[in-house]
């Protein structure tokens, strides 16, 4: 278990999560957050396409034309996502379920299988199962019509997620630390 990274992915969770619970209200947050994807799309694709064009050396020229239509690929999306994001915030809205589905079951599996050799208590299954919960839900409902809604759970299940993953990595943390005097004997 990659205990840095879960802190970190934990803490930018945090983060996000906050930031949508104070932003659930903004009638275009989703269309805004499409055109941030979209200009994401849009730099790294103008930039790879534009070192490709003027590279000069004839083994990466003959290795640049996969390179080149995904880069036209990227500017495309990106530009479509500019221009009209309305279109991908159906897409967005699921796109946020689905990752509350698999944020709970990593957060299932991290409880399982990252304490081991210890077994975790059943409370600490019960955020990861709600919050897959909420995800499958969303999934199922009619969410685009309720997007402020979707908004604010989708941040509360982050913070909530990021808050349990913390707690999980002090409590295993907290075990190991107490166990490392045991010593095996032959």
């Amino acid at each position: 278990m990659n205990s840095k990274g879960n802190i970190l992915t934990s803490t930018l969770l945090l983060f996000v999560g906050v930031a949508l619970i104070a932003l659930y209200n903004r009638v275009e947050l989703f269309s805004w957050i499409v055109i941030a994807i979209g200009i994401l799309f849009i730099l790294p694709s103008l930039y790879n396409l534009i070192v490709l064009i003027i590279s000069k050396r004839d083994k990466e020229r003959t290795a640049r034309t996969p390179g080149i239509v995904s880069s036209i690929g990227g500017l495309c999306l990106g530009i479509c996502m500019l221009v009209d994001p309305n279109i991908f915030v159906g897409i967005l809205v699921y796109l946020f379920a689905a990752l509350l589905v698999v944020g709970g079951i990593s957060q299932i599996a991290l409880i399982a299988y990252g304490t081991a050799p210890l077994r975790a208590p059943w409370w600490m299954y019960i955020v990861p199962v709600i919050i897959t919960g909420v995800g499958v839900w969303m999934l199922c409902s009619d969410i685009i019509a309720i997007q402020s809604t979707v908004v604010l759970i989708t941040g509360i299940a982050f913070v909530i997620t990021a808050i349990n993953s913390i707690l999980v990595y002090v409590g295993a943390r907290s075990v190991t630390n107490s166990h490392t005097d045991i010593t095996v004997q032959p």
